[in-house]
């Protein structure tokens, strides 16, 4: 029984051998075929494995472009949503600027109107200060939020034309990809009805070359959008230390100034 069980083996052995050296005499281009469609399938098409699989090489790649297009898609909506929130904050900060400006004036004409009596309580914008030096300290953070609102209107000013910019860029690069990925089933037929696709890797190459093209907007995109975030968040972010000193005696003293 045992030495049945080991000729067996033996001759297993045997067979697998020869088949080997067999495949690797008559056969190479095959076995050269096979390991490239699995390095294909493990670790993507490139233009060796595309030269043997063109038609599978194609489909795979009609998949990328079809990732790569929704992506963008997605991208694309972010970046309109952002811009829209992005013109709102602009809106929003010029609004606060023109109340912010009306109550400085109006603030203003009350100090410079009481400033023969320093001592006494004042009214204001619908409250009573004990004194003059209350006043100029509330009128001072009013100062000092006046020049964080006009850099805040800025901030989102821009950020709005950088947002615009990169979904309108953004839209233009999904054009390419979908028309990339339109003709894929075209040169499917071609090679499957035994017609040579000319400069297949070229094809391939302009293809990956769309696609990183595409993944570096992408992460652009990331970038701006956690930019309004941090835009949103800092606008609340106001402080005594934005007044310059000089620049808020120069306001509060002379009516000229804005």
């Amino acid at each position: 029984m045992i030495k049945k069980t080991l000729g067996f083996l033996f001759g297993v052995a045997a067979i697998i051998i020869a088949s080997t050296v067999l495949a690797n005499t008559f056969y190479p281009q095959r076995l050269e075929a096979i390991g490239a469609y699995l390095t294909a399938k493990t670790f993507g098409w490139d233009e060796q494995t595309c030269g043997f699989y063109p038609v599978q090489c194609l489909q795979g790649k009609y998949r990328m472009l079809s990732d790569t297009e929704r992506r963008l898609s997605e991208a694309i909506e972010m970046l309109k949503t952002e811009e829209a929130r992005a013109k709102n904050l602009v809106s929003e900060q010029n609004l606060l600027k023109q109340k912010n400006m009306s109550y400085l004036k109006s603030g203003r004409e009350v100090y410079l109107a009481n400033a023969s009596n320093p001592d006494h309580s004042v009214e204001f914008a619908g409250r009573t200060y004990p004194n003059l030096n209350k006043l100029k300290l509330q009128l001072k953070l009013l100062f000092s939020e006046k020049v964080q609102l006009a850099e805040s209107a800025k901030k989102a000013a821009q950020l709005e034309k950088r947002l615009r910019k990169k979904w309108e860029a953004l839209m233009i690069r999904q054009a390419g990809v979908r028309a990339e990925r339109q003709m894929i089933p075209g040169k499917v037929a071609l090679v499957r009805g035994n017609s040579t696709l000319v400069n297949i890797s070229e094809n391939i190459s302009m293809i990956d070359d769309l696609v990183d093209k595409s993944e570096d907007g992408l992460k652009g995109a990331e970038t701006l959008i956690g930019t309004t975030k941090d835009l949103m968040k800092s606008e609340s972010r106001i402080g005594d230390d934005d007044a310059d000193h000089d620049d808020f005696e120069a306001f509060l003293t002379n009516p000229k100034v804005q």
